[in-house]
């Protein structure tokens, strides 16, 4: 008798210990951006604070929501062990690279395309999400069906925008159009909403968020491109380049990811992060 009491009070201390073992913060090497992270206490995320469904200070509570900030707060819950930990910073399309670099935020979780041009400002993890760009109109014109008519027309961007750089480049595509540049996507989508521009041309997303909110606007034509959103962070840190992906890799076979996209936005979505893959720049 004395010999099963022994034997199940060792089970029930090792059955404890697993038990505990599993509530620690995980163990990164020093130096490592993990380890820094730990010892701070907070994952710093940039996240955009105005797109319904992706990223959105509530101003009734205060709070972050949606989409990519679910995200931040599962990669802060790996990093940590338990939930918590994460803070969330507003980032706008003029901000985001410069905040990465100057060590503001840890990384980016946001609607930031993956473009060569960016990849040489910051490092990118795999993609984790995907969108088409389409033509942003208000449900009542008429005269705007695609890219093509957007020439001569007032166009709405946000500064330091991918569509920003299209339109102000010969080489594009784009045609020749009249750039009303804004700080915001929610200010984006009020210029057309007020006539203040003709048109935007932005990811699926955006617009989604925008119609999701109010019944005003339209997409119109055929997709211009297709994009991959990335996380970013500052560039030389390959180890936590690593974690990140193999995080990705991790909510993407388990469920997880498909269980926030369908938590706060509308519609079944493909497997992450949606293809097809040669319409973007992915390496």
């Amino acid at each position: 008798m004395k010999k099963l009491t022994f034997i199940f009070a060792i089970a029930l201390t090792l059955g404890l210990g697993r038990h505990a073992s599993a509530q620690q913060m995980p163990q990164f090497p020093a130096g490592s951006m993990m380890a820094t992270i730990q010892q701070r206490g907070t994952l710093n995320i940039g996240v955009k604070p105005d797109i319904l469904g992706v990223g959105y200070q509530n101003p009734m509570t205060g709070k972050y929501e949606g989409f990519t900030v679910d995200l931040a707060a599962d990669l802060a819950q790996r990093i940590f062990g338990s939930p918590g930990h994460v803070t969330y910073k507003s980032t706008e399309a003029s901000t985001r690279i410069a905040m990465l670099q100057q060590g503001n935020i840890d990384a980016d979780i946001e609607t930031l395309f993956m473009t060569k041009e960016r990849a040489e400002q910051v490092d990118f993890a795999e993609p984790y999400w995907g969108a088409p760009t389409l033509v942003f109109v208000r449900k009542d014109n008429t005269s705007i069906k695609g890219l093509k008519d957007l020439a001569g027309k007032r166009v709405s961007a946000t500064k330091g925008s991918a569509a920003e750089r299209a339109f102000e480049d010969p080489a594009s595509g784009y045609p020749k159009a009249e750039l009303v540049l804004l700080d915001s996507i929610a200010e984006v989508v009020d210029s057309v909403r007020i006539n203040r521009a003709d048109a935007a041309v932005f990811d699926e997303a955006l617009g989604l968020a925008a119609i999701k909110a109010t019944p005003d606007f339209k997409f119109v034509g055929a997709p211009v491109i297709y994009n991959y959103y990335g996380i970013a962070i500052a560039k030389n840190h390959p180890e936590f380049l690593a974690f990140i992906n193999r995080w990705l890799s991790d909510i993407k076979s388990n469920g997880k990811w498909v269980a926030m996209y369908k938590k706060n936005l509308p519609g079944t979505p493909s497997q992450p992060p949606m293809p097809p893959y040669d319409k973007a720049f992915y390496k």
